[in-house]
């Protein structure tokens, strides 16, 4: 079979950005050796056709690619589609160099739990991390096992083992020095929306200049790459130095709204004009955008005071990026506004570092602001709903252990039940149904010990002692647990 009889293996979608990239191109998985060829080069194609073509790997090909088209369906994110197609490249490199068929699905299992003791090996010897060498087998075979029927592979089958990161608390002088620097960076970007003039992208004059507030007095700051006393006076900026300025109060507001917001980068990116409208609930707004992957829309909060500043940055792009579709777009020079990719983040970044402003990433931004309204309110699941995910995964990754505030629940807690002020404490340690009064089971078993709040057997028989099938409950039951490991060790017998 010629490359020419090959059918198309190309993904091709109404929502593909760059719908010529050969990233798309999955042609090469159906050649020996095709998927460690680079694309990079211009003759990636010519080297693919001295390469042998293994006929029986085309059909399970073209079923990965209708995958892939059916993800794209559904609204997974380009991005996410391509990190698969890059795992499945070096899934196919692997087959290709142990020349392993993919003509059945038994055969496609058994090529999947060889690829996951490779990464294994990988991760025993220090060449990747444990977590990646999972992550990309979990990922890759989760979508095998959607595209081709029967396959049925289980990464619990394998040594490779989910292994979470502890995240520890840090202390009190770093957590402040984390909020400073969050907050430095945040009054910058605040004060670049605030004080930048529209006008100046029009008026030729260069360099564009604003005041900002540094150590009580007012400093200068360049948002543009060269000190030129004039530029072409017209009103088209995209090709002169002013569109890095326009590109800088773009980010600059980005910041700002994911602040008040604490919204996903990506999502927001993904904003529309269009589709992007208020609607009024108590002391704020509304935001509702179409989200495919959710199918259906997503709903965030604008707290009432950010909307006027934001409202005067709807009425910038009005004025000065009518044909952006973006409420957050990129001008490129030359080329007009695209989509912001979070590389473009990178010039901003620069400039921050120029002013000696503590840069903080929009992810790590994101989740300072989490953890702030965790310390304002008390409470997961208002700081969780606030951001637009569930309890669980706030846990799970947002969530920063906090020595200061654990200090303080301890200290008020203390302050309720110290003995000294207000006699044996009646609360419980870790939260069960204890009052701190033993009191023996109405016609309880005579072998049962008397119920006592000192002895450890002390609770066997008293009625206030209970179970409760809660998270909370096992949380506290086992932190209290470890809690006493930890006194024990610390006194010799």
């Amino acid at each position: 079979m010629k490359m020419n009889d090959l059918p198309d293996l190309f993904i091709t979608h109404f929502r593909i950005e760059t719908p010529n990239s050969s990233r798309w191109n999955m042609m090469p998985f159906v050649f020996l050796g095709g998927a460690f060829v680079k694309k990079n080069t211009r003759k990636w194609l010519k080297e693919i056709e001295y390469l042998p073509l293994v006929e029986n790997r085309i059909k399970f090909v073209e079923s990965l690619k209708d995958h892939s088209i059916e993800l794209l369906d559904r609204g997974t994110s380009q991005h996410s589609v391509l990190v698969y197609l890059d795992k499945l490249k070096s899934f196919f490199t692997f087959i290709d160099k142990n020349k392993q068929p993919l003509n059945t699905p038994l055969n496609v299992r058994q090529a999947l739990y060889d690829y996951a003791e490779h990464e294994f090996n990988r991760a025993s010897l220090g060449k990747i991390e444990h977590l990646t060498a999972y992550r990309s087998i979990e990922f890759v075979s989760a979508q095998i096992n959607e595209a081709i029927a029967g396959v049925n592979f289980d990464i619990k089958h394998t040594r490779l083992k989910r292994k979470r990161r502890s995240r520890r608390a840090i202390s009190r002088n770093a957590e402040k020095v984390l909020l400073h620097d969050a907050t430095k960076l945040a009054k910058f970007c605040f004060e670049i929306t605030q004080n930048f003039d529209p006008k100046d992208l029009i008026s030729g004059k260069l360099p564009i200049e604003i005041n900002v507030s540094r150590e009580l007095k007012k400093t200068l700051v360049n948002l543009t790459p060269k000190k030129k006393k004039r530029a072409e006076l017209n009103d088209d900026f995209f090709n002169t130095h002013a569109a890095l300025a326009f590109n800088h109060r773009v980010s600059a507001e980005l910041m700002v709204f994911l602040a008040m917001t604490i919204q996903n980068i990506t999502p927001t990116l993904n904003l529309k004009r269009e589709k992007f409208y208020y609607k009024p609930l108590n002391d704020k707004y509304e935001v509702r955008e179409y989200k495919a992957r959710k199918g259906g829309e997503i709903i965030f909060s604008i707290p009432k005071p950010y909307k006027p500043y934001f409202e005067n940055y709807l009425q910038f792009l009005e004025e000065y990026a009518p044909n952006a579709e973006w409420v957050f777009p990129f001008l490129e020079k030359g080329k007009g506004f695209t989509k912001r990719q979070i590389r473009c983040i990178e010039p901003f970044r620069r400039l921050c570092n120029i002013n000696q402003i503590p840069w903080t990433p929009p992810r790590e931004f994101r989740k300072i602001g989490q953890n702030v309204l965790m310390r304002l309110c008390s409470n997961e699941k208002t700081a969780a709903e606030y951001a637009g995910h569930g309890v669980a995964v706030f846990r799970n990754y947002y969530e920063t252990p906090s020595l200061q505030r654990a200090g303080d629940e301890i200290t008020r807690f203390w302050n309720e039940n110290d003995p000294l002020f207000h006699g044996t404490p009646k609360v419980s340690l870790f939260g069960s149904p204890c009052i701190g009064i033993p009191e023996s089971i109405q016609a309880a078993s005579g072998r049962l010990p008397a119920p006592d709040c000192i002895t450890p057997t002390g609770c066997i028989g008293c009625k206030h002692y209970r179970d409760e099938d809660s998270f909370e409950y096992v949380w506290n039951l086992y932190s209290f647990r470890y809690l006493k490991i930890i006194e024990s060790s610390s006194h010799r017998t």
